[in-house]
Parts: C-alpha cells; sequence; structure tokens
C-alpha cells in the first residue's frame, strides 16, 4: 500500500510503501480467508479512525480509506471471486458465455496478427506477403527508454506482451565546451536571446527533468530508443522536435529543438461514428531542420516518435497519464 497523501516523487519509495501480507505455498491463498484480517483492519480505520497529534501539541482524529488497487488478470479474478478472464462468463461487465481474453492488446489485437500474418496463407485475410513491409515499420519505432520494452519482429510474436501493443531541473554527464560560432543556425538564436553571449558555452548530452531522463541526438550510447523527441510549451501552444543538445549559459539551461510542423490527417478518425485519437498526431515528414531554444522549464516530457517509411507523415504517440500534478492549496 502507498499514502496518497504523500507527493508523487516520493509516494512509491520502498521506503514509503507499506507491506499487508505475504503468502508461501504450492497453491493460491483462499482470498476470503487470507484477506479477512485486512480488511477487518481497514474497517476500523475508517469507522473508528485514531488520534494523532498535530505541530502544536493538539489531539486529531484522523481515518483512513482504500481507494483503489491494482492487479493483474488473474489476481483480479480471485480478488473478485471471479471465473477467470479466459474461461466461460469470464467478463465481468457482460452476460456473454465467450471466453475474455487479457484486454484488448492481448486478446482481439494478437488474435488479427496471428490472422493476417499466421500460416493460413490462401485466407481473404491473409497479409502474409506484406510481412517484411510490416515488419520494416514495426522495427523502425525506436520508443524512449521508459517504455520498458523495444519492438520485436512477427517471428516472435508469441513473446509479445501488453506493452507492445514543480519541476526540478539538472543536466546529466560531461560537459564538453563548444564555440556555437561554428553552429551558424544556433548561434543568432542564442545572441538574441543573450545579447551579452561571446559563443563560448557547455554542451551536455542529457538533462534530468523531475526524475525523468531525456537523451539529446548527440548521445550515441543508446541506439535502439529515442529518448530525444520531445512535447514543449511554446506560448499557449504545445509544439514537438527532438533535442539535438542541451546548452549551459550562466545560470540557465537552454535545449537546442528541431522544431516539428504538424500535418492535419485523418489517420486517428473514424468517418463513420465520429471520434478521434487525440493520444496520436500527425507531422510533416522533415526536409530541413528548424531550430529553436527550449527552456528546460518548459519541456513536458518524452513522446513515443514513429517515422515509419511507407507513410507520407510521421506520427507522434503521448503517453496516458504522463505524470499526476501535485495541486499547490
Amino acid at each position: 500500500m502507498v499514502v496518497n497523501e504523500l507527493p508523487p516523487t516520493i509516494r512509491f519509495r520502498r521506503e514509503n510503501r507499506i507491506l499487508c501480507g505475504l503468502w508461501f505455498g504450492k497453491e493460491k491463498p483462499n482470498f476470503p480467508t487470507f484477506f479477512k484480517p485486512f480488511t477487518e483492519l481497514l474497517w476500523k480505520l475508517y469507522t473508528d479512525g485514531f488520534v494523532v497529534k498535530d505541530e502544536n501539541g493538539d489531539d486529531q482524529k484522523c481515518k483512513a480509506m482504500l481507494l483503489k488497487m491494482t492487479c493483474d488478470s488473474p489476481a483480479k479474478c480471485l480478488f473478485q471471486n471471479f471465473i477467470q478472464y479466459n474461461g466461460y462468463y469470464g467478463c465481468p461487465y457482460c452476460l456473454l458465455s465467450g471466453t475474455y481474453d487479457k484486454t484488448v492488446l492481448l486478446g482481439v489485437m494478437k488474435r488479427l496478427l496471428n490472422f493476417w500474418f499466421g500460416k493460413d496463407k490462401n485466407e481473404i485475410f491473409s497479409i502474409s506477403n506484406r510481412r517484411s513491409e510490416v515488419e520494416q515499420g514495426l522495427m523502425e519505432i525506436k520508443p524512449p527508454n521508459n517504455i520498458t520494452r523495444s519492438p520485436r519482429t512477427l517471428d516472435e510474436l508469441k513473446h509479445w506482451k501488453e506493452k507492445y501493443v514543480q519541476r526540478g531541473i539538472s543536466v546529466v554527464g560531461k560537459a564538453e565546451e563548444a564555440n556555437l560560432a561554428d553552429h551558424e543556425n544556433v548561434f543568432p538564436l542564442v545572441k538574441l536571446a543573450k545579447p551579452s553571449f561571446t559563443g563560448i558555452t557547455l554542451k551536455y548530452k542529457r538533462a534530468l527533468l523531475q526524475g525523468e531522463m531525456i537523451h539529446s541526438k548527440i548521445y550515441q550510447k543508446v541506439s535502439q530508443r529515442n529518448s530525444f523527441t520531445v512535447e514543449y510549451q511554446n506560448l499557449t501552444d504545445k509544439e514537438y522536435g527532438e533535442i539535438l543538445f542541451f546548452l549551459g549559459l550562466d545560470d540557465d539551461y537552454l535545449a537546442v529543438v528541431n522544431k516539428f510542423t504538424k500535418k492535419k490527417c485523418a489517420l486517428t478518425e473514424d468517418h463513420t461514428t465520429g471520434p478521434s485519437g487525440g493520444h496520436l498526431l500527425t507531422l510533416e515528414k522533415q526536409r530541413e531542420q528548424d531550430i529553436v531554444l527550449v527552456s528546460l522549464s518548459d519541456i513536458h516530457g518524452k513522446v513515443i516518435y514513429m517515422d515509419v517509411h511507407a507513410l507520407e507523415f510521421t506520427v507522434v504517440g503521448m503517453f496516458p497519464n504522463r505524470t499526476e500534478k501535485d495541486l499547490k492549496l
């Protein structure tokens, strides 16, 4: 368990988590028995509460309640005292007798992939003849380093998992002295922002923003990840681009960003029902660089960048519920 009132940055640290129980055995526990002491204690904390002293030494009565919990699919069935997801009547939301596979990604989507690229090459739904083209597109996707799994080939389909389918700022690593006068597309921008700038500065390859490591394009130690494409704030608009490198100017840190141009496209629209997917955004294929300077405090975080050779545009995908925001009351 974790305490919701702790800030998100420290809430999930090991020293702040509460271990409620362990189970050892060849079989899974009987949950009504295993959870009885825990539920009785939670109920007492909610109904009776407990007394603590505040900073003035006065007694304050507090109550606690369980807000939510997270389980994988097998554990969820045990908690609900329900038939497992791959059994008949295994869906907790409907009365259909069919099986309820492990959500859309490992159920319907994985089954479709097996249909499209499986052994039945003569079926009307088979697109096995385009397998190499699809695989090339998949392997061109380089997710950022906070996505733990990188794309796999279709030969490894059985191993695919669901994941396929106040700002603290610091620069990280060794600084390199750079003469920006040699960067004709960067130097005028820095000179405009800081008129007293002489051209000699420190260049960095990585930066740490609110605990999230952001790379630049000159960081060459990671080749299968793209952790340098970001979303950032430009006045009232959200923009997207790739960080070429970081600069340290006096007490300020800036990112030298190659800005992308947005492109209107019906990629995520369903013209029959009308909905659209706001988590995906299409961009123009870039033919020349558009350099801008972005303060690190204006960078929201990494996005998933997909540049597939078969498409006339590129795509960025946003993470759902990336970071919980603390309210300043």
